[in-house]
């Protein structure tokens, strides 16, 4: 039974032999080395803890970017809310008893009007924005749908995620400012000021824009009018200054343009000087190598020859030894087999469900052979005095007085509780049985002992 167990202990050695003695014969490339087997393990295990280094920080860059796309749509969200409500507000301010009083201060339609020519921001900036990050978070929830495929977001995805975030919570801080501002106003007017008779605010905006416009018209006029009396002379030196401005920026550029060429010129001759000089000692280095190589592959040759000749009788010594075993084993299974052992070990043989060592209490529903480990534990296979009666309490119809204690159930009204095996019919005392009988127990135990592990391999008996 131990020759399954000698043959894997074996097998390292005989694989390293055979290699060896094919290279040797071949002519073909030696064998690793210790080192180089050593080496080789050691890149495998830093290849692993790259990989597992880069799936970690592949997993941390999804997470993040995933949590910057959810943090950006709640940020939408937000804003979408804050700037309705905003709006709404400020539109009703324009015809409110509270506008009229907001009017009371003179910078507010000025303050109106600037809001409403640069407004926080635009709604078709903001849809789009909006837009793409619904697409990246139906894309997202699709990829986490399906993890056997990964996902990796480039840089550009990413960039795009954090610049609409940015830009919601831009937008969000000026909705905020602008809140502020009109709670702050608000809190400072007068409420017990009769505005009844008072133009609303939308009305004073519409004021100051026509008077802004007047002003426009008429300042341009003047303008125009200066410009021709006073300015014309000015004008014409104001262009000559720039003109040759712009000339000494375009003489100024070109130096430019010109130091940095001969700068990468210069840079590029240095970066190939240094690669020349590496190149020249690699060379130098790999040709050193090359010679030491050589001279220790002849030397790695001389005894790798001799290892391969005492590993070729190591071999031979493995091959035969395994073909004695496997004879062994295969006579050991012609015996299981055989009609004699089939009917001497019947009892042990047959389908039941009791094993040895069973309390009143266990309960088995699948049937089997008797189990090999529990006839051990039970103590029958001992090859003693004490070893044929706990073997005879085991098979016997009766049980063996001296063992019966240990057999639960056999003193009850049923009789032995192994009710579905075939059973022995000697006698209940162990003392009683003639020398003929005591030789067959004997006999019967010495062929469980000597082919229990081959009738467990062969499923003659359970393990």
């Amino acid at each position: 039974m131990h020759a399954p167990v000698r043959l894997m202990t074996l097998i390292p050695f005989l694989v390293l032999a055979l290699c060896v003695g094919s290279a040797s014969a071949q002519d073909a490339p030696s064998p690793a080395t210790a080192e180089q087997l050593k080496a080789e393990a050691e890149q495998r295990a830093l290849a692993r803890t790259q990989a597992a280094e880069q799936d970690l920080w592949t997993r941390q860059n999804v997470t993040r970017f995933e949590n910057r796309v959810g943090e950006a749509a709640d940020l939408f969200a937000e804003l979408e809310r804050r700037h309705t409500s905003l709006t709404e507000w400020m539109t009703s301010l324009l015809t409110s008893e509270d506008g009229k009083r907001l009017g009371l201060n003179p910078t507010v339609a000025i303050q109106f009007v600037a809001y409403q020519e640069q407004p926080v921001m635009r709604l078709a900036d903001f849809d789009a924005k909006r837009g793409f990050l619904a697409e990246l978070e139906t894309f997202l929830k699709e990829s986490q749908a399906s993890p056997q495929v990964g996902y990796v977001p480039d840089a550009e995805r990413v960039r795009e995620a954090d610049d609409a975030y940015l830009w919601a919570r831009d937008r969000l801080a000026r909705v905020a400012e602008t809140e502020a501002w009109l709670k702050t106003t608000l809190a400072t007017v007068d409420l017990d000021a009769d505005v009844s008779a008072m133009p609303t605010l939308e009305q004073l905006i519409q004021n100051y824009l026509a008077r802004r416009h007047q002003l426009w018209i008429e300042n341009t006029v003047e303008g125009k009018r200066l410009a021709a009396e006073q300015v014309a002379p000015e004008i014409q030196e104001n262009a000559r200054q720039v003109e040759l401005e712009r000339a000494l920026f375009e003489t100024e550029q070109l130096l430019r343009e010109a130091t940095q060429a001969l700068e990468k010129q210069r840079l590029d001759f240095e970066r190939k000087l240094r690669e020349q000089d590496v190149i020249m000692k690699e060379r130098a280095a790999a040709a050193l190598r090359e010679y030491e190589e050589r001279i220790a592959e002849i030397d790695r040759v001389n005894r790798l020859a001799e290892a391969a000749r005492k590993q070729r009788d190591v071999a031979s010594q493995i091959e035969a030894q395994e073909m004695d075993d496997e004879a062994q084993r295969m006579l050991l299974v012609a015996r299981c087999r055989s009609a004699s052992v089939q009917r001497d070990l019947r009892p042990f043989l047959d389908a039941g469900v009791w094993q040895p060592g069973d309390s009143r209490t266990t309960r088995r529903l699948e049937a089997g052979p008797m189990s090999y480990q529990a006839l051990l534990a039970f103590g029958a296979l001992e090859d003693n005095m004490e070893g044929l009666q706990s073997l005879l309490g085991i098979a016997n119809a009766r049980g063996c007085n001296m063992v019966n204690n240990r057999v639960h159930g056999i003193k009850g009204p049923n009789g032995h509780p192994d009710a579905d095996r075939t059973k022995w019919g000697y006698d209940v005392t162990f003392s009683k049985l003639s020398r003929e009988q005591l030789a067959e127990v004997q006999r019967i135990q010495k062929l469980l002992i000597e082919l229990g592990p081959t009738l467990v391999e062969e499923g003659m008996l359970a393990r």
